[in-house]
């Protein structure tokens, strides 16, 4: 099924002239629905680009980061205005991180709202509060959630577990903090995608796992996973299968694994056969809250996606599930010149709003 989308429905933010340009180009360029391997035509002209520069692995994270930085800048979702958009300090071990809280007004003044703690993607390696900051201000407009965003420290820097320690705190944090924000308690949820699907996925796994000696401080109420990474194995068919011409393959994850737990070829570790690495493995997933995932067609992720919401649906949990078989790895951040994005992102709300309903 096909969801359109007008102009009065996707919300307009604000951009600079030369983004502006540079998207109005590219849409005239690139209007065709589907490309001949059945990918968005936007979002193959994106990977064809990609393609003309060195690719992530074989980049230090500092430059991936910037990369990602230059791409979210011109290919991403207008800034759309927030009523409300506060920057925060979370102290967690060795020092603090940041978060940033989205509140539209019609949050304000109000102390039950839902609320959505986000963990973006990136591999646990790059991205950061303004490589989602748009993507963050959608959420908020379109649903009337209050979002708070986690900035948590990334690898090479800081090794794993760290990543989930500070979401965890993150979660915590905004726990503590809900009567502030103006959310209700019993309705918030965490989400994230790609490796911020990760690590929500693994505050809802260790809030119900009585070993683990930092702690949630409750189960949240749903997760919202997209395109999410779950198994750090690298074994899986789509993981197999993607291995070039994409955005994400094989070998960029391998790269992400590999800087996150500190060893070369991670993904044939002992360590990564640990459920607490990948919770794909969790053997109990029952208790685990609501569920949304959604997945795409080009991405070395979508098989574990597809099977983590079968064990969920197995352990009686209900799941909303959707597959975008045109779609790439990533595809959040090209919605500024890609309308099939845009139509997804907009679905993807959709039924995040649905999990508190």
């Amino acid at each position: 099924m096909d969801y359109a989308v007008s102009k009065t429905q996707f919300p307009q933010g604000r951009k600079s002239f030369g983004q502006s340009l540079v998207r109005r180009l590219w849409r005239r360029q690139f209007s065709a629905p589907l490309s001949e391997q059945g990918m968005s035509a936007a979002q193959h002209k994106l990977v064809k680009l990609a393609g003309l520069s060195k690719p992530l692995e074989a980049q230090p994270p500092e430059k991936c980061r910037k990369t990602l930085r230059t791409w979210d800048r011109f290919f991403s979702l207008d800034r759309l205005p927030v009523a409300v958009v506060e920057n925060h300090r979370i102290k967690v071990e060795g020092g603090s991180i940041g978060a940033r809280s989205y509140r539209v007004a019609d949050a304000l003044g109000s102390s039950n709202n839902p609320g959505l703690v986000y963990y973006h993607g990136g591999g646990c390696v790059i991205g950061d509060l303004e490589t989602h900051d748009d993507f963050c201000r959608l959420v908020a407009v379109v649903t009337g959630f209050v979002v708070v965003s986690i900035d948590y420290r990334l690898a090479p820097e800081h090794r794993f577990p760290t990543q989930i320690n500070d979401a965890v705190a993150g979660w915590n944090w905004a726990l503590e903090n809900a009567p502030e924000l103006g959310i209700n308690p019993s309705r918030l949820g965490v989400g994230g995608d790609s490796a911020g699907g990760y690590l929500a996925t693994s505050v809802c796994q260790q809030a119900l796992d009585s070993t683990v000696s930092q702690k949630p401080q409750s189960v949240p109420c749903f997760q919202w996973l997209i395109y999410p990474w779950l198994d750090c194995r690298l074994t899986s068919e789509s993981t197999r299968r993607c291995t070039e011409g994409m955005l994400l393959t094989r070998s960029t994850m391998a790269y992400f694994i590999d800087h996150m737990l500190g060893q070369t070829n991670a993904s044939d570790s002992e360590q990564a056969r640990d459920a607490t690495v990948s919770p794909f493995l969790k053997a109990d997933l029952q208790s685990m809250p609501r569920t949304y995932v959604a997945t795409a067609g080009f991405d070395p992720l979508e098989s574990e996606g597809k099977a983590y919401a079968q064990r969920l649906r197995e352990s009686e949990i209900d799941v909303i599930e959707d597959h975008f078989p045109e779609s790439i790895h990533g595809f959040i951040g090209l919605a500024g010149v890609c309308s099939h994005a845009q139509r997804r992102n907009l679905k993807m709300i959709e039924e995040l709003q649905k999990l508190v309903s």
